[in-house]
C-alpha cells in the first residue's frame, strides 16, 4: 500500500507541462552528416516550451 503511494507521488512530481509548437523556419530535408563533419551551419526548425512540475522551464529545437 505505502509503495503504491510512493508510486503516485513519484509519478505526480515528475509530470510534463508543454506548450504548443512553434514553427521557425519551414524544414523540409535534413541530411545527418556528423560522420565527415564536426561543425555545419544550421536553422531551428521549431521549439517549444516544456515545464517540469516545480521547476525550471526547458525548451525544445527542432
Amino acid at each position: 500500500m505505502e509503495l503504491q503511494k510512493q508510486k503516485e507521488r513519484s509519478r505526480a512530481a515528475t509530470k510534463l507541462e508543454t506548450k504548443d509548437w512553434n514553427t521557425l523556419n519551414s524544414v523540409k530535408k535534413t541530411d545527418f552528416i556528423g560522420y565527415d563533419k564536426l561543425i555545419s551551419e544550421s536553422k531551428i526548425g521549431e521549439w517549444r516550451e516544456i515545464t517540469q512540475k516545480n521547476q525550471s522551464v526547458s525548451i525544445r529545437l527542432l
